[in-house]
């Protein structure tokens, strides 16, 4: 496990939370996904090439998690198509002149990363 981005992880899922309780939603939406990309940076550890892309990581992290039990099966099912989502919602925060991001999937979201980070650190 790389520690130091399980570390990113963590204050990145900080920063997003004190967005979102300013109301911030899509910067808290881009940090959001960020703790989740460093997430699954810190489990899957150097990537294969020079660095790890976006859609690539979620496939190596699913496996990654399964052949070391670090989720619990229901929460690894969500992971591929919940990380999929977010990251869509990061692109439309980040790069999309609307500011229309959802309060409400934004904070489910924060909810859902949180519990991967928390699962993940107690399994380590």
């Amino acid at each position: 496990m790389e520690k130091n981005y399980l570390v990113k992880a963590k204050l990145r899922l900080r920063a997003a939370e004190l967005l979102a309780s300013a109301k911030l939603w899509c910067a808290a939406a881009s940090n959001c996904y960020y703790a989740l990309f460093n997430l699954m940076q810190a489990v899957v550890g150097t990537p294969p090439g020079k660095r790890w892309k976006h859609k690539g990581i979620v496939k190596i992290f699913c496996k990654t998690c399964r052949e070391k039990s670090l989720l619990p099966a229901p929460l690894l099912e969500e992971v591929a198509e919940k990380a999929y989502e977010l990251y869509e919602l990061r692109r439309i925060a980040d790069y999309s002149p609307t500011l229309s991001i959802d309060e409400i999937d934004v904070n489910l979201f924060l909810k859902w990363v949180g519990t991967l980070i928390r699962e993940v650190e107690d399994e380590r």
